[in-house]
């Protein structure tokens, strides 16, 4: 019997251990950089859960088209990935007139669909700072890891931006009149920098942990796109 059925066994053996290879990869790879469902180094599943316990209702989104429709006082809207936004999405997302809107690291040509009161200026390394502004965000958090693209704001505050004119956290508002803040790196949201320094509380007052929100609608890529 062995020698007759050995290939189809062997076989058999070999599907149900790719199958429960596959299975495992995918437990431990769910979701990516900045989604709020992963529990990797890159992802946010470790601050979703801090602004849900605050109240804060996490929603993940994956259509850009929809991610602003009907946004209210005291809804928050954060785009975390670069490219997620065509033209037609970021003009949709600059006529929120209600909320707060944060975008990270987003291309020049998002920031100015969405505001015409922000433009990106240089970047900066990774590197932990003092705010040395008057955002109430910022002032409580303290010291953060922040860097990457820094930017300019005419109607805002310019947060951390150490010896530089141009800083990696902005404030101002959207087009239709909705709070927006820009930041220039989302490394301080993630699982593996959120508690150090003053980033765990940086990332929730600026999404509505503190109280301010009680909604976060989180867009992420959708499967099988390249973002």
């Amino acid at each position: 019997l062995w020698r007759r059925y050995r290939v189809v066994l062997l076989v058999l053996v070999l599907v149900v251990l790719v199958a429960v290879g596959i299975g495992i990869a995918q437990r431990r790879g769910q979701g990516g950089r900045l989604d709020p469902q992963s529990a990797e180094p890159s992802g946010a599943r470790a601050l979703a859960t801090l602004l849900d316990e605050r109240g804060v209702l996490v929603q993940r989104v994956t259509d850009p088209d929809t991610v602003s429709a009907g946004l209210g006082d005291r809804g928050v809207v954060l785009i975390g990935i670069p490219g997620q936004l065509d033209d037609d999405a970021a003009t949709r997302l600059g006529s929120a007139s209600q909320g707060t809107v944060v975008l990270v690291d987003q291309p020049a040509d998002v920031l100015d669909a969405v505001t015409d009161g922000i433009s990106p200026a240089d970047s900066v390394p990774l590197r932990v700072e003092e705010p040395r502004c008057d955002e109430a965000a910022a002032v409580a958090a303290g010291s953060a890891l922040v860097g990457g693209t820094t930017y300019r704001t005419d109607e805002g505050w310019g947060c951390y931006a150490g010896d530089e004119e141009d800083a990696p956290l902005v404030t101002g508002t959207s087009r239709g009149g909705a709070r927006l803040v820009v930041l220039g790196s989302g490394a301080a949201l993630t699982n593996a920098r959120l508690d150090e320094d003053g980033n765990a509380a940086l990332a929730l007052n600026l999404l509505g942990g503190d109280g301010g929100a009680d909604e976060l609608r989180w867009l992420v890529p959708s499967p099988g796109t390249a973002a």
